[in-house]
């Protein structure tokens, strides 16, 4: 008898049948009704464990199946839970695969639909112990299943008696079998332990053993260290170890998170200012320099390389207005997720907010799923190692760096010290040989490793550590992650510790009174300004807030060169890089990042110039380099980068560069005499690319075109500029070191800093002259003979420009020339530029050449009855450093004018026209040994023209043909 009917038990085929009767509600054939439900189940099934539950309509004439109904009955349980809770009956019968949790011992199943009710007791015993699938014999490496670990706030407690105050699990286990274990001895240990398998990840036969979460039978963390002993014990289990709770920050009176993961907050709001003594919110950004290293934006922005970043941290602010989320998986809306991620990218120099390290990071973030407990909140080590990390890369596999700001918090949270704790010390190694594990069965199975980049902890000087604790705390103990890198060799992951501000200390900042010791690398985490909740800002200290300046610069790294290798579970090149351009710094942290070095060291570690070329390619992209008026204009010119965004770069460095350099250096040192031109508040005339145009000394403040690194424009100040360098240079010298331009050598430009540009435009001209096909420009100062130089202008080149000093003034002269050379017309200017000046000519060549030309004559070489095949011009050597073969010419040659007699000296130019392969100005005078370049073994001609200028300035020229060769 039970309190749902008085049917009588039946056994039957070993399962109880239990029949109720109820009061008829439902019409059917012949007038019967439905008047209960019937239930066919095991007398006995197993917690969590799935069995055969069978619902039959009974009519109210016993007629059983009740064929007359069909529909969905409601299916609930006395005590627990039963899945699924309802059954679909057709034609009065349904069957389904029920499982009945949480709960033990007798309970009553109960099936009803509109009043009418059926019932049924069973007994449910203990769980039965889960097992991996699969072929006894067969390893069990990949017999683990993939499942997401969800914890339980039900499984953790403070009363570990060892960890007092940490919430250690009681009752769940992470365990990693010896690759060797098959399915049926893994099997006995889950048995044995009776175990319930709550997540996984499966590894790789012979490579990777998998890695199990498991929740056993124990009530006590002293059952639990019994257990453990007696699984170290066991030859077939690598490593097992309880689960942690990492604890989560609380919000203070103001709803605003002041306790860090890890460690505490400053608490004392910064302003954000740039300054040239690093200060502020901003004091971590200028430290680093990264406003340095923002010189390089242009490039990177020309390259069109953005690099998928991960966050994973506690929560994040579903948006911001200072923050452009690539992907969001959050669900918890977190200040300290928030700042980490704007430090790393908040949106770049939008007059809004702060600035992240990198403007070229794509955000994706993740929010580790939080359990509560009295009001705080906590993640799981096991779920962020095993669930949410793999999570993270599983959706987004391009990810290249994930930051990871998580930790024990050890001495906050319990007053631990970890450096003496051997239980803390064996939860730390064992989570980060798993965390190893992981990585190694992500590589296993064919996927590649970001650089992880982990906070090193906040335990260091902690009041609440026991009395006699040293002033500091090892980072290998503060969190899985970091004790994976430092205690198990894992490279893949940089662990990164915190700095506080301190301008007369070396490297210009001393460790924080908080931060663990003993990491790869530091960086600045106190007093940190950041984006927080409700589009917010706010200051906060701790090594969360220094990792993310180290993860901000490896994803700026990655942009500005694509091609970097990812790291492996051995080496790391991102790793090699932070700590060879790392600089010292006080309080005994490990070096400091340098985020300029760090940049330029991709030179040394690559072995070629490409960062320092871009650096310095710093043009406009027009002839001039730097044009701020259209050409013989005063209209702003509003053509290439006419945003001023850091210059587009033509690929060389070359005079283009020099004179935008020349013009930003000339603006910032304000002469009275200065006359750029273009309007007051031209983009071109913003020389640190902030927006706006501000005075000179605002200016030059992290300006653009600083290449040595010392954060300003000068002519003689030296700094350390690092990379391939390593020596104190000027700006002017790092530009010279790369400088390659076929008129200008690069000892000329110190020379022509006080300078000013001549614009020559040929269209009219050769419009003009019948016949011509080029004009030939040459420029001297007035009354001299010596030419300053000589340029080509063709329709499709019609644009030359001649830097020259400022003050003297100068004949510029264009002939129009036909197809052999000889000029057809000419016209004739003098300029007098001024400081900074551009002056634009556009002649016209409308009148005969001026006086008779020179008569012009090569004497040697002679020229050859054999042809340019002379054994003479084989090949003198190789030049190593341009890659090219090279032989000597001795050159001679006379002319003669009718007005002027014999020139000699500076009227008399060499050239060549292989302008591809060298300098094409080989020097003046009537005898020169030349140097003439070729790029093949097989040999190339040299078109070598001599060219003669009278004093009023009639060019003519004799050119010979030279081959230069040698055997292959």
């Amino acid at each position: 008898m039970n309190r749902y009917g008085t049917t009588p038990f039946a056994w039957i085929s070993g399962f109880l049948v239990l029949a109720l009767t109820t009061v008829a509600c439902n019409g059917g054939q012949n007038g019967e009704s439905l008047a209960s439900f019937r239930l066919t189940l095991p007398a006995t099934v197993q917690g969590e464990q799935s069995f055969g539950l069978t619902v039959k309509a009974v009519g109210s004439s016993g007629t059983t199946p009740f064929t007359a109904f069909s529909g969905t009955v409601d299916l609930t349980v006395s005590d627990g839970t039963i899945s699924p809770p309802s059954v679909e009956l057709v034609s009065g019968t349904g069957t389904v695969a029920a499982t009945v949790s949480g709960t033990t011992g007798d309970v009553t199943l109960i099936a009803s639909s509109d009043g009418v009710d059926g019932a049924e007791q069973v007994t449910v015993g203990p769980q039965a112990a889960d097992e991996l699938a699969g072929d006894p014999d067969d390893p069990a490496t990949e017999a683990i299943p993939q499942i997401d670990f969800e914890p339980s706030i039900e499984d953790y407690s403070d009363d570990h008696p060892e960890l007092g105050g940490m919430l250690v699990s009681h009752d769940t286990l992470l365990l990693a079998f010896t690759l060797d274990t098959t399915v049926a001895e893994a099997n006995a240990v889950l048995a044995d332990i009776d175990a319930e398998i709550v997540g996984g990840v499966p590894g790789v036969t012979g490579e990777a053993s998998g890695i199990l979460v498991l929740r056993v039978p124990t009530d006590t963390h002293e059952e639990l260290i019994t257990m453990i002993a007696s699984l170290d014990a066991n030859a077939h289990v690598d490593i097992v170890v309880q689960d942690v709770l990492l604890p989560e920050s609380v919000p203070n009176e103001d709803g605003i998170e002041t306790q860090m993961i890890p460690g505490p907050n400053g608490g004392i709001p910064s302003t954000w200012t740039w300054d040239a003594t690093p200060n502020g919110g901003n004091w971590g950004l200028e430290r680093i320099r990264a406003p340095q290293t923002w010189n390089l934006n242009g490039a990177v922005e020309k390259n069109g390389a953005t690099t998928p970043t991960g966050v994973l941290d506690t929560g994040f602010a579903a948006s911001h207005d200072d923050l452009a989320y690539e992907s969001i998986a959050s669900s918890t809306a977190r200040s300290h997720g928030t700042h980490v991620t704007g430090t790393i990218g908040a949106d770049f120099d939008d007059g809004e907010g702060v600035d992240g390290v990198t403007p070229f990071a794509e955000l994706h973030v993740r929010a580790v799923g939080a359990i509560s407990s009295g009001g705080n909140w906590f993640r799981s080590a096991g779920q962020v190692m095993i669930t949410s990390f793999g999570n993270l890369l599983a959706d987004h596999p391009e990810v290249r760096v994930v930051n990871i700001s998580l930790g024990y918090n050890w001495a906050p949270n319990a007053g631990i010290d970890a450096d003496t704790n051997t239980a803390a010390q064996r939860i730390a190694n064992r989570h980060g040989a798993l965390f190893g594990l992981a990585e190694l069965i992500r590589v296993a199975t064919g996927g590649e490793l970001p650089v992880v980049v982990a906070a090193a902890g906040n335990d260091s000087g902690h009041p609440s550590l026991p009395p006699g604790t040293g002033p500091t705390q090892e980072a290998r103990y503060s969190s899985p992650f970091a004790n994976a890198a430092l205690e198990h060799g894992i490279a893949n992951i940089i662990v990164v510790e915190s700095l506080a501000d301190a301008p007369a200390s070396p490297g210009g900042a001393t460790r924080s009174g908080f931060s663990n010791v003993n990491g790869h690398i530091s960086a600045p985490g106190s007093d940190i300004v950041s984006t927080v909740l409700s589009d917010g800002y706010d200051d906060k200290s701790g090594t969360s807030m220094a990792a993310p300046h180290v993860t901000g610069l490896v994803s700026y790294l990655y942009s500005l060169d694509p091609g970097l290798p990812r790291p492996d579970l051995s080496a790391n090149a991102l790793r090699d890089i932070l700590q060879d351009s790392a600089l010292p710094v006080a309080g005994g942290a490990s070096d400091r990042i340098d985020a300029f070095a760090a940049a330029l060291e991709l030179d040394a570690y690559r072995g070629f110039p490409d960062v320092v070329d871009q650096l310095l390619d710093i043009d406009d992209g027009t002839a001039d380099g730097n044009m701020r008026i259209a050409f013989g204009t005063s209209d702003d010119f509003t053509g290439t980068d006419a945003d001023g965004d850091g210059g587009v770069g033509d690929g060389n460095v070359s005079m283009p560069d020099f004179r935008r350099w020349r013009d930003l250096l000339l603006q910032v040192e304000d002469d009275p005499g200065l006359d750029l031109d273009g309007s007051a508040d031209h983009p071109k005339k913003d020389v640190n690319l902030d927006g706006e145009v501000d005075g000179p000394g605002d200016e030059n403040l992290y300006p653009l075109g600083d290449f040595n690194g010392d954060g300003d424009l000068s002519r003689g100040a030296t700094a350390l500029v690092p990379g391939q360098y390593g020596a104190n240079m000027t700006d002017l010298e790092v530009l010279q070191s790369r400088f390659d331009d076929a008129h200008y050598g690069a000892d000329a430009l110190p020379g022509l800093i006080d300078s000013s540009d001549i614009h020559v435009r040929a269209t009219r001209c050769l419009d003009e002259a019948e016949g011509a096909v080029s004009v030939r420009t040459t420029l001297r100062e007035s009354g001299e003979t010596a030419t300053l130089g000589t340029r080509t202008h063709t329709s499709s080149e019609p644009d030359r420009v001649y830097t020259v000093q400022a003050g003297p003034a100068y004949d510029v002269r264009a002939f129009a020339e036909d197809t052999s050379g000889q000029p057809l017309a000419s016209a004739l200017d003098t300029i007098t530029p001024t400081l900074g000046g551009d002056v634009y000519w556009e002649p016209a060549c409308s009148t005969e050449p001026i006086g008779a030309a020179p008569e012009v004559k090569i004497t040697e070489p002679a020229e050859e009855s054999d042809g340019p095949n002379d054994l003479d011009y084989q090949y003198d050597g190789f030049d190593e450093e341009r890659g090219q073969w090279y032989t000597d010419v001795a050159l001679a040659g006379e002319a003669t004018d009718p007005e002027d007699g014999d020139l000699t000296g500076g009227a008399l130019r060499w050239t060549t026209d292989r302008s591809d392969l060298q300098d094409v100005d080989l020097g003046a005078g009537g005898s020169i040994t030349a140097r003439l370049y070729s790029d093949t073994c097989t040999g190339v001609e040299h078109l070598v023209r001599l060219t003669a200028t009278d004093t009023d300035g009639n060019p003519s020229s004799a050119t010979r043909t030279i081959f230069i060769w040698t055997l292959c």
